[in-house]
């Protein structure tokens, strides 16, 4: 199966999410189709029978068609030789739907789907050809978002600018006295009628057309919108207040051309004040990618020169200089100075930098000056790479909106049917016409499919920014909801608990000397990046003996071939398996280590024990504050961990810990966590190693430090950027607070939606004697959107 992310149009409430969803899905060999409203994307899964080629259509057939970006690209040495050839070239490219080359401009326009292109890719095709390249202009999804705005903002001045005097003196005429008389005074009541029709669909034809346009479009298509109830809504009132002014006998004192513009307009106010909100949702991926340096020196034969970062290119050597932003991802070959990383992790405390210390883009430089080595550009830097995990989990698809989007789809449909039978009702109790038709506008108009269908989107698109900026990476956006009702939290002990940077407290051999075990255990561990095996090297003074056939046991230990030895390095478990005895001197000293909280490595050689080596990690200073936290929130906290049973409840008991489970082989900790999940419901695991990386899969939610193995990061939903173990409670303290946001959002779209429309239909019109009007109707429509969605912006204060 593959994946793909379109950026779609007309996706306009919930009801338009539903039938997407419905006909992407229906086709075949799409697996999987999940619109989100909130960011207008479709995430595709789908067979070999798909392609971009085919989505794309796929998405135009079904009324939804998929948004292209422009690129622009200022190429100064551009001329006429090879245009097709570098036409081709670009349209080669992924998400590349046309590429234009203009000689005379020097530039080079392309035309692409967000979702898929990588400006990189186009950069390097051109300097394939010889072409330096600057990137000139980008209407991306974010700027053509700003475009749509202002026009929307350009709809709704105009749309005020024509309603509010006809809104002002219609309402005049009813609530002050004299007034009507006074406009009769000036003009025909047919003359003063006929301007306020010239008005309302001065109004409809203009700011209001996308509405009747795009309503009727979903109607021909068989799958109603909220523009279509808009359309029927405002239309219904024109046509009514159009048949008593032109039909003889008409009554033009019943008309209600003012309720026609003032519910186009103030459908217009309220989605310009969603735009503005649902644009600040977004706050925090902007602020990830904005902090992006424009430009760094590079070195030119013995000097530096300044470029365009889209010039460099991994493996030049750049120059920091005090202040200056962090312009790619490298790796630091001299100097020494601070750095602030806050904005990748979210600790204000900046971290030193000496030679082979990572640099990472867009942090930056405090004081020193440091020259590094490019190691990634462009999308492949750290934090291009979180800001591309956190926009997929802000799209993801918690399993509440499933069923949100199944009454959507069936919403509109309802309410125009509640709408037709409320027109009836009033007709068969003798209700005017005029009334009959006010109370079912009200019903079309009221209804508000797009605060449901913003309820879940919205919170996690601000939840998982607002982590992000917390040094927690929600790397699925579904963990979020799963956090939330963790009952058990399972630790990993080396390098999560602790430290991970074990130091060397000593060592006891039967039969050969101290340093002679430590230079045989060295000589197998030169070739591992276990934490036990960077102790061991660290405590050998001198550079180990060369060893051949090195080969690792997960969970047990490493052998090699050492002087025509077969040498082993490991647990006292595998040992055992292998028929390898210690005596009860170095078991005595064993346990005594244990007991002190040490982590044992036993050494062997051919068949006989040589010897064992005490380490001891440090815990890190958050651990035991974090312990005691989670169990103050009834969450039960567990050890897993492969160390020895003395080592781990040595630890645990320092901790407060009274679950562990001890001498785990990845095999074993995923047993382990089902059992757990079994016992307890959702549970969580923290690790780091590349042995965790199967526990990590198996928990409900699997969190990893960020420092972990790389197969440890991959195997998780949540990555911990800032190093720092309480982590773990920002995580779940946002998670529940983001599930809390999205519970307030669905229960105020839905009550909304159930206690007025009922009154919009006048259904306790007999007890008061008060109608709702359908301009009120949609102030309260408006309304409704521009609250879910800030009550959503809350989240950004967590």
């Amino acid at each position: 199966m593959s994946e793909l992310t379109l950026k779609l149009d007309k996706i306009r409430c919930g009801g338009c999410v539903a039938r997407a969803e419905r006909e992407f899905s229906a086709a075949e060999g799409i697996d999987t189709a999940e619109v989100n409203l909130a960011t207008k994307e479709c995430r595709f899964v789908f067979d070999q029978r798909h392609n971009l080629s085919t989505l794309v259509s796929l998405a135009s057939s079904v009324g939804y068609p998929a948004v292209t970006d422009e690129i622009v690209l200022t190429v100064p040495a551009l001329n006429t030789e090879n245009l097709s050839l570098i036409e081709q070239r670009l349209m080669d490219i992924d998400g590349v739907d046309k590429a234009i080359a203009d000689p005379i401009e020097r530039r080079v326009y392309l035309c692409v789907y967000g979702g898929v292109f990588q400006l990189d890719m186009a950069l390097q095709r051109l300097k394939r050809f010889g072409y330096e390249v600057q990137l000139d202009r980008a209407d991306t999804g974010e700027s053509r978002e700003v475009q749509a705005d202002i026009a929307l903002g350009a709809r709704l001045k105009w749309a005020m600018i024509l309603t509010t005097p006809l809104f002002a003196v219609v309402m005049a005429t009813h609530f002050i006295p004299g007034a009507m008389q006074a406009v009769s005074g000036l003009m025909p009541m047919g003359v003063f009628v006929s301007l306020q029709a010239v008005l309302a669909l001065l109004v409809a034809v203009g700011p209001g057309r996308a509405f009747f346009v795009e309503g009727w479009s979903a109607l021909r298509h068989g799958a109603p919108d909220m523009n279509s109830l808009v359309m029927l809504g405002s239309g219904a009132a024109l046509v009514f207040s159009l048949a008593q002014l032109l039909l003889p006998g008409g009554d033009l004192h019943n008309v209600y051309f003012e309720s026609a513009a003032v519910i186009i307009s103030l459908i217009l106010l309220g989605r310009f004040l969603e735009a503005r909100a649902k644009h600040r949702t977004g706050d925090a991926v902007r602020a990830l990618l904005s902090r992006g340096a424009k430009t760094a020196l590079r070195r030119n034969g013995d000097d530096f020169e300044r470029v365009a970062v889209t010039d460099i290119q991994v493996d030049d050597v750049l120059k920091l200089q005090a202040g200056e932003t962090v312009a790619v991802d490298g790796i630091v070959i001299d100097g020494a100075s601070d750095v602030d990383e806050s904005m990748l992790t979210g600790e204000p405390i900046p971290v030193v930098k000496t030679l082979d210390q990572p640099l990472y883009a867009g942090t930056v430089n405090q004081d020193g000056s440091l020259t590094y080595r490019a190691t990634g550009v462009g999308a492949d830097t750290a934090i291009a790479k979180i800001a591309k995990l956190v926009q997929r989990a802000q799209a993801t698809r918690l399993p509440i909106q499933n069923l949100v989007n199944r009454i959507t789809l069936w919403f509109v449909p309802a309410i125009l049917a509640i709408a037709a039978l409320t027109a009836l009702g009033w007709l068969a109790l003798g209700g005017p016409v005029a009334q009959a038709l006010v109370a079912a506008v009200s019903v079309l108009i009221i209804a508000c499919p797009c605060a449901m269908g913003l309820a879940t989107p919205t919170s996690i698109i601000v939840g998982v920014g607002r982590a992000a900026q917390r040094g927690v990476l929600f790397k699925k956006g579904d963990a979020l909801q799963a956090l939330s009702s963790v009952r058990a939290v399972v630790f990993d002990k080396t390098g999560t608990l602790t430290k991970g940077q074990p130091e060397f407290v000593g060592a006891l051999s039967s039969n050969i000397d101290q340093d002679q075990l430590l230079s045989r255990a060295a000589s197998v561990e030169q070739h591992s990046a276990h934490p036990l095996a960077t102790a061991i090297l660290a405590a050998y003074p001198h550079t180990p003996a060369e060893s051949t056939q090195f080969k690792t046991y997960r969970g047990a230990g490493a052998e090699a071939m050492v002087d025509g030895q077969r040498v082993r390095v490991g647990n006292l478990a595998w040992f055992e398996s292998l028929g390898i005895e210690f005596d009860e001197t170095l078991r005595d000293f064993a346990h005594q280590s244990a007991d002190d909280g040490c982590s044992l490595a036993y050494v062997g050689a051919d068949d006989h024990a040589l010897g064992v080596i005490a380490l001891r990690d440090q815990i890190r200073p958050q651990a035991q504050k974090l312990v005691e936290s989670l169990q103050s929130q009834s969450i039960e906290v567990v050890m897993l961990t492969g160390d020895n049973a003395r080592s781990a409840h040595g630890i645990a008991n320092t901790l407060g810990i009274s679950v562990v489970h001890s001498d785990a082989t990845p095999e074993s900790k995923v047993d382990t966590i089902e059992q757990l999940k079994a016992q307890y419901g959702t549970v969580a695991f923290v690790g780091d190693g590349i042995n965790d990386a199967a526990a990590l899969t198996a928990a409900s939610v699997g969190m990893a430090m960020s420092q972990g193995s790389d197969i440890a990061i991959e195997s998780a939903d949540v990555v911990l950027l800032n190093q720092r173990l309480d982590a773990v409670l920002s995580a779940i303290d946002l998670s529940r607070k983001t599930l809390r946001n999205i519970r307030q959002n669905l229960f105020w779209a839905f009550a909304y939606n159930v206690a007025l429309i009922p009154v919009a239909a006048g259904v306790f019109y007999a007890w008061t004697s008060m109608q709702l009007s359908p301009m009120l109707a949609s102030l309260a429509m408006a309304l409704s959107s521009v609250l879910v969605v800030s009550n959503a912006l809350r989240l950004r204060r967590a």
